[in-house]
């Protein structure tokens, strides 16, 4: 069913959560409301089981259409169970020396006399449950399509392992180099290394891990070095074998067999125990150096590492095994004793591989302008191979100037699908991620290309938009994303707490998101700039920009995030302009839950931040002033203002601010992660926006 529908029950499992605090509240006793909420929460019980259901295959415009209609009814009722449960926390406050009130066994209709709970907000929810009614029926009106055709014969449940990767091999594709004889050279001194090299004193083979992210030639290494002639030369007994995401032991025990010829029983593939089919792989083993390359491994259980190379221990001293992986944590499961980490190739290097992907190999009349549109593409995919590949094929399909240019606008979203394109390959990968990990890396394609972030920017901003939980279960996402290879070289960026998404996974997330996080960028020029029906969450690269979209912003009610970048403009019509629009943006963006203003905003200036009662947080950067205004202390929810630029003796730290005494207490831990400055861009129009 794809992964909107993982998505899905992941949103409805949040939602629900939400309305099972409000249904709680023993104050709650108004029957409407009881009612409206039973409903709404039996819905999104059904929407979560629809969501657990075996993926199927159903037709990606049905599910995606319907995938947008249910997000809409998600953002629409979670605003009406935020505002219900705002206005009752408020009147409680407000009625907490009122022991009649408190002790009425009807609060919520008492307030709903009083004028708290108007005929809007009694509208509203009534919508929301009509709409989660009619999103409900939609969903399993698809399903039970599915089952129709299953019946018949029609489509068929979606295979654990893609085909494409079932075919990968050790002959498939390019075994040279291209880019990477440094890495080359260091796999095979790895491999022709004598002795066992191992971790183990009482191992007698060693693991090579290659990480890298989809697409990045972990694969074509591999296949260099397995191809090399020295390398087969030095070992007596090869096997190569697609791991993916099905780590079955006996299937891989089976494959490696069969790939490295080792003398077997005609009926292998009927025994229903490991046990002597691993004794047939020992057997074929024993006292030869060998060689297998175990690609593409997602299984990171250490128990599983030890269950399959039980068999491996027969082999000689000096055997190897390569492994390609995506996951960091793979190599610590295999106690690899080298580990090789790949990034995008050199830009030369990557150039002359684009060119040659996109115009073949013969020789071609000199085409300046196709020339120069093909070094423009390129440059937008960091040095990804597959990407070259994927997108070369699809410029050569129509060499003409229209084409060109229209690839160059549209990116991975114009290109023709095929199996084991970039697509395919990081689409794979997007697929593996839980569902609260999809949302957090959709959410980085807010910022522009080549963006870095700190660990806690990424938790802070994630955490108001409700991706991470505020109470910090569930573990660490930046790490876990970094840790699957989401992140551009991730091991040396930690180490400055830096990360920065790679340019092709950023493509995809552009294209995954379908508008939903819509980036205003410099390269608009004069152009007219139209902001998608379905964003919500919107960065505009500087003053001007947001001036000339002020309008269209306006109408987006339903904003959840507002980015600007840049500087406040020193000139002070311009200045007027830009904080004029900006006040009339937030009068209509009342559902922001994420604010980020451009450097030295005045903040004391725009009074209408104070009535955004949603907001989670608000982030602003080289304030001078004596005091933050007294309005941040009305929005109950804000849980990080950007505060190091705080002065000593501000109004917020007198009075004890709430504001100040959650920011102050990770404050220390902050502030050592962020020693290095504040966050920047490698781009050419440098995101100056607030360190974390």
């Amino acid at each position: 069913m794809g992964s909107e529908i993982t998505i899905a029950g992941w949103l409805a499992a949040l939602l629900k959560a939400s309305t099972a605090k409000l249904a709680a509240d023993q104050h709650l006793q108004d029957k409407a409301v009881e009612q409206n909420l039973k409903k709404l929460q039996f819905n999104l019980d059904k929407i979560i089981t629809a969501s657990q259901l075996d993926r199927k295959q159903i037709g990606s415009h049905s599910i995606k259409d319907w995938f947008s209609s249910f997000k809409d009814a998600i953002y629409a009722a979670d605003d009406v169970i935020e505002e219900f449960v705002q206005q009752l926390e408020k009147h409680k406050k407000q009625s907490s020396t009122s022991s009649t009130l408190r002790k009425s066994a009807n609060f919520v209709s008492k307030m709903i006399q009083g004028g708290l709970f108007n005929g809007d907000d009694m509208k509203q929810l009534d919508e929301v449950t009509k709409t989660f009614d009619d999103v409900v029926s939609d969903i399993f009106g698809l399903l039970k399509v599915v089952q129709q055709l299953e019946g018949s014969g029609g489509t068929k449940q979606q295979e654990i392992i893609p085909s494409w990767r079932l075919t990968t091999s050790p002959y498939k594709g390019r075994t040279t180099t291209i880019g990477r004889t440094s890495e080359g050279k260091k796999m095979l001194e790895a491999l022709l290394e004598e002795g066992g090299g191992s971790t183990s004193n009482f191992c007698n083979f060693s693991v090579v891990c290659v990480v890298g992210t989809g697409g990045i030639g972990k694969t074509d290494l591999a296949r260099f070095a397995y191809n090399n002639e020295k390398v087969r030369r030095h070992f007596d007994l090869k096997a190569w074998v697609a791991v993916c995401n099905n780590f079955d032991e006996k299937r891989l025990t089976i494959e490696i067999i069969e790939s490295a010829s080792v003398e077997r029983p005609s009926d292998l593939h009927s025994i229903t125990s490991l046990e002597p089919i691993q004794n047939t792989l020992a057997k074929g083993m024993k006292d030869k150096r060998f060689l297998i390359v175990l690609d593409d491994v997602w299984e990171d259980s250490n128990a599983s590492w030890e269950h399959l190379t039980t068999p491996f221990t027969h082999g000689k001293e000096g055997s190897r095994i390569i492994v390609t992986t995506q996951l960091e944590s793979v190599a610590k499961s295999t106690k690899a004793k080298e580990t090789i980490h790949l990034d995008g190739l050199e830009e030369q290097e990557y150039l002359a591989l684009f060119k040659k992907c996109a115009f073949g190999d013969k020789d071609k009349v000199h085409q300046p302008t196709l020339e120069s549109i093909c070094t423009e593409i390129a440059k937008k995919y960091d040095g990804s191979p597959l990407a070259a590949v994927s997108i070369g094929l699809e410029l050569r399909s129509d060499p003409t100037e229209e084409h060109w240019r229209r690839v160059a606008r549209n990116k991975l979203g114009v290109i023709e699908r095929r199996e084991g394109d970039i697509v395919s390959v990081l689409g794979f990968s997007y697929e593996q991620l839980p569902a609260r990990l999809k949302q957090c890396y959709l959410a980085c394609a807010l910022f522009p290309k080549k963006h870095l972030f700190y660990k806690n920017q990424l938790i802070r901003i994630w955490t108001a938009l409700r991706f991470v939980s505020a109470d910090g279960n569930g573990g660490n996402p930046v790490d876990e994303l970094a840790s699957k290879s989401f992140f551009v070289n991730s091991i040396s960026k930690r180490e400055d707490g830096q990360f920065m998404l790679h340019a092709v996974l950023h493509e995809l997330a552009d294209l995954l998101c379908d508008g939903e996080f819509f980036r205003v960028e410099d390269e608009a020029g004069g152009q007219e700039i139209k902001i998608p029906q379905k964003a919500r969450h919107v960065y505009v690269s500087k003053a001007d920009n947001f001036v000339r979209v002020s309008e269209a912003l306006a109408e987006k009610e339903q904003l959840r995030s507002l980015v600007i970048d840049g500087s406040v403009p020193s000139d002070a019509t311009l200045r007027a302009n830009f904080m004029v629009s900006l006040e009339t943006v937030l009068k209509k963006c009342k559902f922001l839950r994420l604010l980020m203003l451009p450097e030295k905003f005045p903040l004391e200036s725009l009074v209408a931040i104070g009535r955004l009662s949603r907001l989670r947080c608000l982030d602003f950067h080289g304030i001078q002033r004596k005091a933050l205004p007294q309005y941040l202390e009305s929005l109950n929810l804000l849980q990080w203002p950007d505060l190091k630029q705080r002065p000593v003796a501000s109004n917020l730290t007198k009075g004890g601010s709430r504001i100040w005494k959650q920011h102050s207490a990770g404050s220390e831990k902050d502030a050592t992660s962020s020693a290095s400055g504040p966050v920047r861009s490698t781009s050419n129009s440098s995101p100056n926006l607030p360190s974390p």
